[in-house]
């Protein structure tokens, strides 16, 4: 995990290697780690948070930005993705800001407020654009 140029671990700069190869690169499912829920590491949780995401994501976009300039290999980035979805343990009472929300559940750019129903099944509705919305939507306006 980590950003692009600067993978936790080894600390790896994995767009250099895509680069080296000399075929098209295309970034797909690009969000902060767990999107705007808490981050599990280890048996410890890291904060989570609207704003963190925004700013990681606009840090990631400025870099692929940066190297789009450089490399033509750059062809597409898809951020990963636009509306949160339902607590994988299906409680639909739990929003991203919740204590034991999953954060997998928590990559959207879009609040979702869930309703269970007894006969139709789980029905979302939007609930309002995350500040990585923002984000993403500004990264937009200067491509």
């Amino acid at each position: 995990m980590g950003g692009l140029t600067n993978t936790t671990g080894p600390h790896v700069d994995v767009l250099a290697h895509l680069v080296a190869i000399g075929k098209p690169i295309w970034v797909t499912e690009l969000d902060r780690r767990g999107g705007s829920g808490a981050q599990r590491q280890s048996l410890r949780q890291s904060p989570g948070g609207e704003q963190l995401q925004a700013e990681w994501l606009a840090h990631e976009l400025a870099l692929l930005s940066a190297a789009a300039v450089d490399t033509p290999l750059l062809e597409a980035v898809v951020v990963y993705e636009l509306y949160d979805q339902m607590d994988l343990d299906h409680n639909s009472s739990l929003t991203c800001a919740s204590p034991g929300k999953d954060p997998e559940s928590c990559y959207g750019l879009v609040r979702v407020t869930w309703d269970d129903h007894p006969t139709t099944g789980s029905t979302f509705t939007p609930d309002g654009r995350k500040p990585a919305w923002a984000a993403v939507h500004a990264w937009i306006a200067n491509i």
